[in-house]
């Protein structure tokens, strides 16, 4: 095309003319890996509460929950009517120069859920950009700076450059890394305290600013327990170090908490969030401290401006958020959140004893569960060995990789479904996360249709899925 897209040009795209535009201009084996997968051969054209309706007029049932963003499901109305109600009326959006009533009254409304136990919020776009500002906020709390942060081996916290390197499972990634930052063993306070000690500097003083861990880590869908959290706050309160919680993806009610480390009583220093804090049509994110953190860090007016960002404050970015918030106290999505779970678990152990030689585990919290299968190795004999290495560096968690797709596919294909994979390192998850708002009866058409996708077998899914694709 050689002219500029208008937005009625974009309406008649074709799947072939959007796959080239990929390949051309955004990233072609993003076009590659899409293209396994039936889905990526329809255009989703519209989207309402767990459904998204293609092109062609399919109506899906979206089990993705939006990768942690739709716990609202797609277009909430009473987010759309706020949004709308702000636009029609031509209220202000960026004023940089004074002080906003929507970011005053979002801050409040966050310490409202959090029994106003941590106070000073500030409001950023993403969830990477989220745990940037408290890594940032940590170190500077400190007026005899520390070194260190310390982060778990299996921790997942962005793919910034700060981020990234405080993520164990991106270790091996080849990018950047900031300075001093160390990994202790998941769920392990002897490691815990022994990772502190091997850092200590000159007259034994502690040189650690930081802990930061997610309560419930969702790409291995497994938390940590209340006596690791327990002895760490103490620690932290001991030797004066801040205790920052990522929730990034678990916030919000996902878990069956408005955020999942309050399963238990024990507050982080610094709390992270994003996703579904945006109602699924904003794209805002924030992390929020205690008052002492806060004014060590930023509570002067030398200081005071250091942390700024372009779209911080967005008012109808807080708007959205304000409504998302108060549809998720008014509905009690944490309880909504539970009742799926006990569902699903039921649901699903039940699945696992009918095919015990499919299914191999299923673990989760709230509504945020995952199924890991075994892996028909035999079939692959023949195959793998036609795969160059530099393709596969892992066979044993392709095969994985490969046995999850042939079910998403065939859930797609055959029953309308739509699901996804949680990459958890050396065991993927068939994820099953949907929308807090989804009601029974889709619950139980998933179930049935995965159960039916069972009984075909893995080793023929598998062959069909890679005759297909390989």
């Amino acid at each position: 095309m050689n002219k500029f897209y208008k937005i009625s040009d974009i309406d008649r795209l074709t799947v072939s003319e959007i796959k080239q535009l990929y390949k051309n201009y955004i990233n072609p084996e993003q076009v590659n890996i899409y293209n396994a997968f039936d889905y990526n051969d329809d255009i989703f054209e519209k989207a309402e509460g767990v459904y998204i309706f293609t092109k062609d007029g399919k109506k899906i049932l979206d089990l993705t929950g939006g990768l942690g963003v739709l716990n609202h499901g797609h277009n909430h109305k009473n987010i759309i009517k706020e949004r709308i109600e702000f636009q029609k009326k031509n209220k202000i959006e960026i004023n940089k120069l004074n002080l906003s009533p929507y970011v005053a009254a979002l801050g409040h409304n966050i310490s409202m859920v959090l029994n106003h136990k941590l106070k000073k919020s500030y409001f950023v776009n993403s969830g990477a950009e989220a745990n940037e500002g408290a890594i940032k906020m940590a170190y500077a709390s400190y007026k005899n700076k520390r070194d260190y942060i310390l982060s778990a081996g299996n921790s997942f916290h962005g793919k910034l450059i700060a981020t990234g390197t405080i993520t164990g499972s991106l270790k091996h990634l080849d990018f950047p890394k900031m300075k001093n930052v160390k990994f202790f063993e998941y769920n392990n306070f002897e490691s815990l305290v022994k990772t502190i000690d091997n850092v200590k500097v000159q007259n034994n003083k502690c040189n650690v600013y930081a802990i930061i861990i997610e309560p419930f880590i969702a790409q291995c869908l497994v938390g940590y327990d209340e006596h690791f959290i327990k002895k760490t706050r103490k620690l932290c309160d001991d030797k004066n170090i801040t205790l920052i919680f990522d929730e990034v993806y678990c916030g919000w009610g996902k878990t069956g908490h408005v955020f999942s480390f309050q399963r238990f009583k024990y507050y982080p220093d610094i709390l992270t969030f994003s996703k579904s804090f945006g109602g699924g049509k904003s794209s805002i994110s924030g992390y929020i401290a205690k008052d002492h953190v806060f004014k060590k860090a930023y509570g002067n007016k030398q200081s005071a401006l250091l942390h700024t960002s372009t779209y911080n404050g967005f008012a109808e970015e807080c708007v959205t958020a304000i409504e998302a918030i108060n549809i998720l106290v008014d509905n009690d999505y944490p309880q909504k959140a539970n009742q799926i779970g006990s569902i699903l678990l039921e649901s699903l152990n039940f699945l696992k004893s009918k095919h015990s030689n499919s299914i191999k585990d299923i673990k989760g919290l709230g509504a945020l569960y995952g199924i890991s299968f075994y892996s028909p190795l035999d079939i692959f004999t023949r195959v793998l060995k036609n795969i160059p290495a530099t393709f596969i560096q892992d066979k044993k968690e392709f095969i994985e990789k490969i046995t999850i797709g042939s079910v998403i596919n065939h859930l797609y294909s055959n029953y309308n479904i739509l699901t996804t994979v949680t990459l958890n390192p050396g065991n993927p998850f068939l994820s099953v996360s949907p929308s807090l708002i989804i009601d029974n009866e889709d619950i139980e058409y998933f179930i049935d249709s995965l159960d039916k996708t069972l009984q075909i077998g893995l080793n023929k899914l598998v062959f069909n899925f890679v005759k297909t694709n390989l």
